[in-house]
């Protein structure tokens, strides 16, 4: 990965004379096939696949992941662009599913061999979810299918009769498995491979040109994956474009490189979003960087809209950015898959999972990514329980990666997607891999100049979970903060074991009261400095180096780069913070259950529901896809003649239920209309509405229109209008008004359906025993709850009943007061933790009672005769149905024989709703006639 200099490259570096040329390559792919489409069209619903005719071509030049060309005549893409999904018929065209482009009879289709990267959108039908359109579940998280690694494009001078470029794929993985077979081919272009069918072919070039390789690697799991990677060659014949730098920067913080170039005269090709830019040089006495690709700076794609041409002086500007930007504009479904100790059996399991798992998943199933780019991972080894991300592939990456192991997510340079952990976030045994790039002397930089930081954090406090699933809590430099300074946490993070927190805490502490950062000028650009993967650079500061008699020794670390192009001298500016190791810290521990008090002994792991209760409404994913639809304006307002706009669309596959999730709030920054408005602002909501048939217990679609309603709030939380509901004519699409009385700034967008609350008067718990004369040796226990959802969850700890009792203990939670809930029907989960320290038990029932006049079976265990306890508990609860009674116990009772005195330690956990009545499976939220907001500032 990142490297030490050699010796001769330093040489150079330090030389006078090091003298820069520099280029950009626009890629211009090659037309593979071509046709018509054949087809009719109605209504605007997704379309994934095309019936055409008068094909030109060989449709087997067609590749999955190769760009369409969607146009009015031939080549043109005037109504947009789409991508191959997978392998074409001789009438049938496989696209990535699309609502982009206004279909009609007669469009050109044109298929060129651009790889590119693309979003692959999930698909649900029914309750089931396909990827891709069309790719069920079948055993992807099982045998993982292996990712290509085999370099960046090349830029390749030919300065003889041929040129042999060296090829390496033999960094290609897979999960669990081997890579056992490559095989190399020529999709377009000249050149011969020898050894194709190993990790390092060579490809031997005789004339200038651009070629488009693919590499297809099978693991000994059976599956395989192709990657595809352009080369250009060139001699002095050929017409090159030579470029002045006007920014290239790389940024840790934003995850990747962007950069722009200046052209003497317009481009001679017609630019559009998404077509490759690499920028290249010629270096005297040589070029130093990642190895077969050192002439390479930068490799992105144009973004258009930040193209432009002064029309006085001709000169053009290019804006190129990197893969990260790229990933950050393409919308993406939540992600949320968790752990299974089993086999897989749907695309929400992954056995063994960890960071790398659920990142893969999101760049090899929801993403073309491993198409075109390298994806190298960080290794890291620890299984979380589950990952839930939602927002944009790079939003969904980034949560994943940052909040549960502090790893940093990076496209570099050349687009490889690279994966680590800062090294100031590893232990010092855990830095031993990182290289020493160059130790920095006086001849290697014109300036260094020192930010003296503000170091304001008294205390670092990290909490998660272990690998056994138990919390773990630590703070640095411990439990009594500093003096001065606030106090800083990261929740829900992985850890090894309780060292790993104690660590972890320290890193943080120390590197957030880090003294100084550093920006050094170097005299020549060294791009070996990749800022990922991770390197050191030595530096020694004297105190006559800086005004403030600053001194420091030691090793930096980059987190931003910059270059500079002038008179033919290309520079680098690297921004850096010093190595820090761990501060003291100390571990907190965190009782088994999350109310206050010891346990006696030590408890299972109940999954318990956060603590404070969780309130019932939340907000919804963020999923507008790209900017707010209308930018705020300089001084906007919303005229009464503000004319028709819209409709803006924000995703939002989330389903309400009358009994547990019964609102969501979706963050939407307008102007709604008021009711004297010409256009009155419009909303609409598509999904599927349902009500639960009382007879069948069946979930059926229905046009009742009144178990719900929409809102608008303002940022305060106050509501600003109640959506008024249009008539019913679509039984999956709702529409409507909203007419405040005066034009309003709206926050977000707030659906709520009628929800079936479970708010008791009273929570009561108690031990009974089966026998009377028992009654005193009872200890109900200490009682803790709060809402879940529309419901709520309790829990009872260590309810006692001691001495020579006999038959049946039951501990019992009563909801509310008498008749409260008589024939509600109820959804109950329990959790149940007995132990007894002599005798044994025989069986265990949950049971709704009302006193002792009768009780609802709600489930039934058996035990062996002789079973000796402790433990018997449940991980996972056993939920039932069943009607409120007279007085509503929520119970579990034992069948216990004791052997002498002896006591009986019971831990009770239930969740408990009403049963739904109505649920909505929303998908999309629209708006139609609305105004900007005025701009802040």
């Amino acid at each position: 990965m990142s490297r030490a200099l050699t010796s001769q490259e330093l040489q150079i570096l330090r030389s006078d004379g090091l003298a820069t040329k520099l280029f950009a390559i626009i890629d211009q792919p090659v037309t593979v096939f071509s046709c018509r489409v054949n087809q009719t069209f109605s209504g605007s619903e997704p379309i994934a696949q095309i019936t055409y005719n008068n094909a030109s071509g060989n449709m087997n030049n067609v590749l999955s992941g190769m760009t369409v060309l969607v146009g009015s005549t031939a080549g043109a893409w005037d109504k947009g662009l789409a991508r191959v999904r997978k392998t074409w018929t001789s009438s049938i065209a496989y696209i990535g599913e699309t609502s982009e482009i206004e279909w009609t009879n007669g469009l050109y289709l044109t298929v060129i061999d651009e790889f590119s990267i693309w979003p692959r959108h999930l698909r649900m039908i029914g309750e089931t979810p396909y990827m891709d359109y069309d790719i069920p579940y079948s055993d992807q998280h099982n045998n993982f299918n292996p990712v290509v690694v085999m370099g960046p494009d090349r830029v390749v001078k030919l300065n003889s009769a041929s040129v042999n470029i060296n090829l390496d794929a033999s960094p290609s993985w897979a999960f669990g498995s081997t890579i056992t077979q490559y095989a190399w081919g020529v999709v377009s272009g000249s050149g011969t491979l020898t050894n194709a069918n190993t990790a390092t072919p060579i490809l031997t070039v005789t004339t200038p040109g651009r070629i488009v390789l693919r590499c297809t690697v099978t693991a000994a799991n059976g599956k395989s994956s192709t990657g595809y990677r352009t080369i250009y060659v060139y001699d002095d014949s050929t017409t090159l474009t030579e470029v002045q730098l006007d920014d290239l920067t790389g940024n840790l913080d934003q995850g990747g490189y962007e950069f722009s170039v200046l052209l003497p005269k317009p481009v001679s090709i017609v630019p559009r979003d998404y077509l490759k830019v690499i920028l290249f040089a010629e270096e005297y006495p040589q070029s130093i960087g990642f190895n077969g690709a050192e002439n390479i700076l930068a490799i992105g794609w144009l973004d258009e809209k930040e193209c432009m041409v002064d029309e006085q002086s001709g000169q053009s500007r290019l804006a190129v950015k990197g893969a990260q930007y790229w990933l950050g504009r393409m919308m993406a479904f939540p992600t949320g898959v968790e752990n299974t100790s089993s086999t897989p059996t749907q695309w929400t399991q992954i056995q063994g999972l960890t960071v790398d798992k659920a990142i893969w998943h999101l760049l090899y199933w929801r993403s073309t990514l491993p198409n075109c780019a390298d994806v190298i991972l960080s290794g890291d080894t620890r299984i979380a329980p589950a990952f839930r991300a939602v927002g944009n592939l790079w939003q969904q990456i980034k949560l994943i990666a940052e909040e549960s192991i502090l790893a940093t997510p990076f496209c570099d340079s050349y687009n490889r997607f690279l994966l680590q952990v800062h090294p100031n976030l590893r232990t010092a045994a855990a830095r031993t891999n990182i290289p020493i790039i160059m130790s920095l002397s006086k001849d290697d930089y014109e300036s260094v100049e020192v930010s003296i930081r503000s170091t304001n954090v008294a205390q670092y406090e990290v909490s998660g979970i272990g690998q056994n699933n138990e919390p773990i809590l630590a703070k640095s430099p411990g439990k009594v903060f500093g003096r001065f300074g606030q106090i800083l946490s990261k929740e829900g993070l992985l850890f090894s074991n309780n060292q790993n927190a104690l660590e972890t805490a320290g890193l943080l502490f120390t590197r957030e009261k880090r003294l100084y950062d550093f920006t050094i000028h170097l005299i020549s650009p060294n791009r070996v400095i990749s800022l990922v993967p991770f390197g050191f650079l030595s530096l020694v500061i004297n105190e006559a180096d800086t005004p403030a008699k600053i001194t420091f020794s030691g090793n930096v670390i980059p987190y931003r780069v910059e270059y500079s192009f002038s008179n033919g001298i290309l520079k680098q500016t690297v921004f850096a913070e010093p190595e820090v190791f761990p501060s003291i810290a100390q571990n907190i521990i965190v009782p088994a259950t999350p109310i206050v008090g010891t346990p006696e002994f030590s408890l299972p792991d109940f999954e318990l529901p956060t603590w404070p209760a969780l309130t019932p409404g939340r907000f919804s994913p963020p999923l507008i896809p790209g900017d707010d639809p209308l930018p705020p304006e300089e001084g906007a307002t919303c005229p009464v003649n503000a004319p028709a706009n819209g409709p803006y669309i924000w995703s939002m596959f989330y389903t309400l239920v009358s009994n547990s999730t019964y609102r969501v709030n979706l963050p939407i920054r307008v102007v709604i209309r008021s009711s004297n408005h010409d256009n009155k602002t419009v909303w609409g909501i598509r999904g599927r509405f349902l009500k639960l048939n009382q007879d069948t217990n069946v979930w059926e679609e229905t046009n009742e229109n009144t178990f719900y309603n929409i809102y608008a709030y303002n940022s305060a939380g106050q509501r600003i209008a109640t959506g008024l509901k249009d008539t019913v004519s679509d039984w999956r699409y709702r529409t409507g008004t909203f007419q405040p009385p005066a034009a309003a700034e709206i926050a977000y967008i707030g659906v709520e359906i009628e929800a079936d609350l479970l708010r008791p008067t009273t929570i009561y718990p108690e031990v009974e025993a089966g026998h009377f004369w028992d009654d005193w040796g009872r200890e109900h226990g200490e009682l803790s709850w709060g809402y879940l959802g529309a419901g709520i969850w309790a829990f009872i700890k260590n309810a006692k009943l001691t001495y020579n009792y006999s038959w049946n203990v039951f501990t019992k939670l009563r909801l509310g007061d008498y008749y409260e809930y008589y024939h509600v029907p109820f959804v109950i989960k329990q959790k149940v933790h007995a132990s007894q320290d002599k005798g044994n038990i025989l069986w265990a029932q949950g049971q709704l009672r009302s006193d002792a006049l009768g009780w609802t079976e709600l489930w039934y265990d058996d035990f062996a005769d002789g079973l000796i306890t402790p433990p018997y508990l449940w991980f996972v609860g056993k939920e039932s149905q069943a009607l409120g009674r007279a007085y509503t116990h929520i119970t579990t009772a034992f069948e216990i024989r004791p052997s002498g005195q002896t006591q009986i330690v019971m831990q009770h956990y239930i969740e408990c709703w009403r049963k739904a009545r109505y649920k909505i499976e929303l998908q999309t939220v629209e708006l139609w006639n609305v105004c900007p907001v005025p701009k802040e500032g």
